[in-house]
């Protein structure tokens, strides 16, 4: 029985959790970003990393103007060159929030605006080495 118990708790003091979403991980560093554009274009968030990828764990968006869009894409270069799109393209509300999950590694976030926006809002995330 002895064993059993010493065994146990070298088990479980050196035993480490993966965590599936690294947004909750206790670990993990997550980060965030203003987000203020104020003109229908395309915003570079946050930039390329090198052999890693954000983990976007959250957004609040407020979007008001004239008809305004918004959505978020991925893609290489400072205006996200080679864009996909992470989200469909949402419309005028008064606030938004949401989890959007992984990008894909050595690429940066843009958020792609239309109409006439006035967008306002915040980006938290994750970036892990790959």
């Amino acid at each position: 029985m002895k064993r059993f118990a010493a065994s146990l708790f070298l088990i479980c003091a050196f035993a480490t959790v993966a965590f599936a979403n690294p947004c909750f991980d206790p670990g993990a560093q997550v980060q965030s970003v203003a987000v203020a554009v104020s003109s229908a274009t395309t915003t570079q968030l946050l930039p390329v990393v090198t052999n890693a990828s954000y983990t976007l764990c959250g957004f609040s968006l407020s979007l008001t103007g004239t008809t305004p869009t918004a959505q978020f894409e991925y893609g290489t270069g400072t205006v996200c060159t080679g864009t996909h799109a992470i989200t469909g393209a949402y419309a005028a509300s008064t606030s938004i929030y949401g989890y959007i999950g992984e990008g894909l590694a050595s690429n940066g976030i843009c958020l792609v605006s239309g109409g006439t926006p006035t967008v306002q809002g915040e980006l938290s995330y994750v970036i892990q080495a790959r």
